[in-house]
């Protein structure tokens, strides 16, 4: 009896088993490019989402300061900086479609606040969304 739980505890655990850590722990320039194109990936993936870059360094297993510190070595971005970006262009691409209010272009994007959203456009692109969408139209 205790060899068949062993035997079944092998095969669940080779089933079930986490990624490997090590191979994302390598400190070499392969390794770090590695992490920060899966976390790339994960927010471009999750980015309607209410993402903490503490969520994202969890996803790579990185603790925040060390997954922060390698983002931004290599994107010159800042992790926040990254997603805020990804979100205003998409909110960008949702400006090309006629039916959609800056209120649903905002919650779509991933913004939680009209106000936020608006402010950050308008320091992206030196216009109100409003106007962006408008001029967009009117060509």
């Amino acid at each position: 009896a205790e060899e068949e739980k062993s035997a079944l505890f092998s095969v669940v655990s080779v089933n079930f088993s986490l990624p490997d850590k090590g191979s994302l722990r390598h400190y070499g320039k392969a390794g770090e490019m590695r992490i920060v194109a899966m976390a790339r990936d994960y927010m471009h993936a999750n980015f309607c989402d209410k993402l903490r870059v503490e969520e994202i360094a969890r996803e790579v297993f990185m603790s925040q300061y060390h997954f922060s510190r390698i983002f931004k070595k290599h994107t010159s971005y800042s992790p926040y900086q990254y997603l805020l970006e990804v979100r205003l262009q998409h909110a960008r691409k949702l400006m090309l479609q006629k039916g959609l209010t800056i209120k649903e272009i905002t919650f779509r994007s991933g913004f939680n606040s009209m106000d936020y959203f608006s402010a950050a456009f308008s320091k992206k692109f030196s216009v109100c969304p409003s106007m962006y969408k408008k001029r967009l139209h009117n060509n």
